[in-house]
């Protein structure tokens, strides 16, 4: 990944991290009790950015993953075992 989309990703997810904390303190959602509509449009709203904080770093992780295997990959620190050999 370029520096320029490894920034705007962290960016991003800063944003996503900030409006997730405001929601999850519960305090804004009970200011639009008495609207539904508002309240439940909170509701999906921080349903969504949780779930795409955890994909971010469910791939985050993969990618760390498979960097390593890279890593050991290149430097014959991984072998293959590829047949049934016994």
């Amino acid at each position: 990944m370029s520096e320029r989309a490894e920034e705007a990703r962290e960016g991003f997810r800063t944003i996503l991290e900030n409006i997730n904390d405001e929601l999850e303190g519960g305090d804004v959602v009970l200011d639009f009790e008495a609207f539904p509509a508002y309240h439940i449009f909170l509701d999906v709203l921080n349903t969504l950015v949780g779930q795409k904080l955890r994909d971010m770093k469910a791939t985050d992780e993969l990618m760390e993953k498979l960097n390593k295997i890279n890593r050991l990959s290149e430097g014959d620190g991984l072998v293959f075992n590829m047949g049934d050999e016994k």
